[in-house]
């Protein structure tokens, strides 16, 4: 038995585009983290006293207009694209659970068909027997053994449409969680 919540987790596991999103917010963080690092080491540097070994010295300094900027701007700028690629991961998330859920709803609904209707067609073919054993005993007519067979005819022609209607939503949901369910 396959349940929704496991049909759910192989979906978003199994979605490039998920893991596309993923990859971009890692590449992010890490554009996020070696910027931040840059900075600071920047900084520190030009705060610090320096010297080279032929004895240059170099007091420390203040961080000009535009050193001052990036190191307060730039990583809220990384870090507002990371946010922004969350919620597209997010969004992303959210319609492939929207595509499963229906694609799994629309499964266990002709499921449930296709077994409401063989147990009608088993019915209505009992009722036909009976029939056809009364008509031998003269106790029904031809007219009610074809409506009988009609019956059967039209159940069977349903059950045929209903089993095509579910192989197609479980080849749907194969496509979308990667087992094959069918």
């Amino acid at each position: 038995v396959l349940l929704l919540e496991q049909a759910q987790n192989m979906a978003l596991s199994n979605s490039t585009d998920i893991t596309k999103k993923y990859n971009e917010i890692t590449l992010q963080k890490v554009k996020y983290e070696e910027s931040v690092e840059e900075l600071k080491a920047k900084v520190k540097n030009k705060k610090s006293f320096r010297w080279t070994p032929l004895l240059s010295f170099k007091f420390p300094e203040q961080l000009d207009m535009s050193e001052e900027y990036d190191l307060n701007v730039k990583p809220l700028n990384l870090q507002t694209e990371i946010d922004i690629l969350r919620h597209k991961q997010t969004a992303q998330e959210s319609e492939e659970l929207a595509k499963i859920n229906k694609a799994y709803l629309t499964a266990y609904v002709n499921q449930e068909k296709v077994f409401f209707t063989e147990e009608r067609l088993a019915a209505a073919e009992e009722e036909l027997a009976r029939n056809q054993s009364r008509l031998a005993l003269g106790q029904a007519t031809q007219s009610d053994i074809d409506t009988m067979q009609k019956s059967v005819d039209t159940l069977t022609g349903d059950l045929a449409q209903q089993k095509r209607n579910l192989q197609t939503a479980l080849e749907e949901v194969s496509d979308l969680i990667h087992p094959d369910v069918t």
